[in-house]
């Protein structure tokens, strides 16, 4: 059964008995008690227990109404609304919940659907509505029908018309089947295209009232397609326009932008990759297009070109980090069975490849996306795994991520990592012959990546950028956009262990990076050493204090911003904007909450007002995937 929690239900005060134990008078108007006292133990079960309640609460709260900055969010309440608005649908006729209709929905197949729209995360958006509302009173038999037919319904459905029918696995089109729903009114049912909109009307074999309209989001699905899918669970939201999650069975009519040669064995249920469907030109496209509505969904600024987006030079064999894991579900649900090892599923889609059984995880053999020593390491721990569960039985009491780490060997280094069936560390020589690669899978192992001849130290488990192949690409674009010289200074906020600081240390006077983790100012402070860089120091700190340490000129100082998903706080826009930079380059690898902070630092800032945008460009660092990382130029006006 499908819960639903309404916003005034997760913010009700806790109930009195609760209540009482917290509530704190001033020391001399509490007397003691001599019949009641309260057990220390019970107080504490009752804190924790109000603190699970909390955090359940909060969860709901976040669930029910999610940050307009992630990806549910801009779908909620941006892209859905200017769908629905573009076709002239009005948001009082969107469905969102109204009760047993959702189960009597729930698991049915439409077929004909076409497809409206796209998601950030490269998922399909379709529009069908459904007829919808109780028989009318004193409406039987073929009085009823004359209602149906008032409504344009039909109930029976023609050869040429689209079919909705029941059955947890697709069932027999127009049929029951075995696993049909038992609700008779979901049964033959029939569906009417309306080209004008690529909405789909419902009719219902009982006589209906009105008709409502249901969002469908469709992964694997591209704009123009028309396809046939499965309903499968309802996204409701307090603020915005909820959705219903479908899993794609067929495609009956193929998007001009589909191409028919995709690289992955995989592609259609692990949810890895987005984009394989499309050729690389409109995947750039696709991504330039990400970063141009984020700035038209969360700013007022409506003069912005965004450039287009540079690709990555490898499209496959990239990627220096896989993290694959297991599930605890599956090893619960077939102990005697080696989990799968691998992704996410994406739903239970059948369009391209249908999943064995009916786990979380999708069994992943090798990854086409990662690069040629990180695929082998995922071999030969997959290996590793089988043979432990060949001999104990089991391969632990609990799910787990697995880390495959590219690792680049100095001279002198112990040459140790992912071992293949032999017990030999598998091993490959670079390009130029100079360095071997290893995969490691400790979390603590120390890896070094070489970019533009800078070497780079950090934990495996740590932040460093997993496409090697674009990096010298990203850090000309941004030298090039910070304007340096040598008699030029730079703050590096967000800094990590040190990538564009080391990278620009030669080209101005001096750098100071800034960065939360002590052990990524460690690893910043070692790689300078490593590199002879002199003229840069690391601070340890929140990038929300970094000013207050900061004494370069400010008219001869650049600074560059590379937040996580989250942002920058908006102390940290409020020092930026007094410190005033001659120029800001920002770049992110959530061009959402990216555009949000442009916004706040232009609208909510003592001398945002004084800057403008230079430019704004994406960086395919992710082929294949929906991912885009934006950098945006900001420059003080003259």
């Amino acid at each position: 059964m499908l819960r639903i929690f309404s916003k005034r239900a997760l913010l009700t005060p806790l109930r009195p008995r609760y209540r009482s134990l917290y509530t704190m008078e001033p020391a001399e108007k509490r007397q003691p008690s001599p019949l009641v006292t309260i057990d220390p133990k019970r107080l504490k079960l009752e804190k924790k227990g109000r603190g699970r309640r909390r955090r359940r609460r909060d969860k709901n709260l976040k669930r029910l109404d999610p940050d307009m900055t992630t990806a549910d969010g801009v779908l909620t309440k941006f892209i859905i609304p200017e769908l629905l608005q573009k076709h002239k649908i009005a948001e009082k006729d969107v469905m969102v919940n109204d009760g047993d209709m959702n189960h009597i929905m729930f698991g049915e197949v439409v077929e004909d659907v076409e497809v409206i729209g796209m998601d950030v995360r490269g998922d399909g958006i379709a529009v069908i509505s459904v007829m919808t509302g109780e028989d009318p009173e004193g409406a039987e038999g073929a009085e009823g029908a004359d209602v149906a037919a008032d409504l344009g319904a039909s109930i029976t459905g023609n050869a040429g018309n689209a079919s909705i029918s029941a059955g947890a696995d697709g069932g027999t089109d127009g049929g029951a089947g075995a696993g049909a729903d038992p609700h008779p009114s979901a049964t033959d049912a029939s569906i009417d295209p309306s080209a004008s909109t690529g909405a789909h009307v419902a009719r219902s074999a009982r006589p209906v009232r009105t008709p409502q309209s249901v969002v469908c989001l469709i992964p694997f699905a591209l704009p123009s397609d028309i396809v046939k899918i499965r309903l499968i669970d309802l996204k409701r939201v307090i603020s915005g326009v909820g959705y219903v999650n479908c899993d794609l069975l067929s495609i009956q009519t193929p998007s001009p932008l589909r191409i028919k040669s995709i690289p992955c064995k995989y592609f259609g249920i692990c949810s890895g990759c987005q984009l394989q469907s499309i050729s690389y030109k409109d995947q750039l496209e696709l991504k330039r297009q990400t970063i141009v509505n984020a700035y038209h969904y969360l700013t007022t600024q409506r003069d912005i070109t965004v450039e287009p987006t540079v690709g990555s030079p490898l499209l496959t064999g990239y990627r220096t980090k896989l993290t694959p894991h297991y599930d605890m579900g599956d090893m619960l649900a077939r102990p005697d069975a080696l989990p799968n090892i691998g992704f996410e599923a994406k739903g239970r889609p059948e369009w391209r490849v249908r999943q064995e059984g009916k786990g979380r995880v999708v069994d992943i053999e090798d990854c086409i996306i990662g690069t040629n020593i990180v695929r082998q390491g995922m071999r030969n721990e997959r290996h590793r795994l089988a043979n432990l569960f060949d001999r104990d039985g089991t391969i632990g009491k609990k799910g787990a991520t697995l880390l495959l780490r590219e690792n680049t060997l100095v001279d002198g280094q112990e040459l140790e990592g992912s071992r293949d069936e032999e017990g030999k560390v598998s091993q490959e020589k670079t390009e130029d012959g100079l360095h071997t690669k290893v995969c490691v899978t400790d979390h603590n192992s120390v890896v070094n990546e070489y970019v533009n001849g800078l070497r780079f130290t950090f934990l495996a488990n740590e932040f460093f950028q997993n496409n090697n192949s674009i990096l010298p690409l990203v850090i000309e674009y941004v030298q090039g956009k910070l304007n340096l010289g040598s008699d030029s200074y730079l703050v590096d906020a967000y800094c990590g262990s040190g990538l564009f600081s080391i990278a620009s240390a030669k080209s101005v006077k001096k750098v100071k990076g800034v960065e939360i983790s002590a052990q990524s100012i460690r690893f910043a402070k070692k790689n300078a050493e490593i590199n002879q860089v002199e003229n840069c120091e690391f601070i340890q700190g929140k990038a929300e204090r970094l000013f207050e340490e900061i004494d370069f000129p400010r008219d001869q100082t650049s600074v560059i911003l590379d937040p996580p998903r989250k942002g920058c706080d908006k102390v940290f826009l409020d020092q930026l904007s007094e410190f005033e930079p001659k120029r800001i380059v920002y770049v992110s690898c959530n061009v959402h909450s990216q555009a949000r902070d442009v916004e706040r630092f232009f609208k909510e800032t003592k001398n945002g007002g004084k800057y403008e945008i230079e430019s704004v460009r994406g960086f395919d660092f992710f082929p294949q995937t929906y991912h885009v990382e934006s950098v945006i130029v900001l420059q003080l006006a003259e």
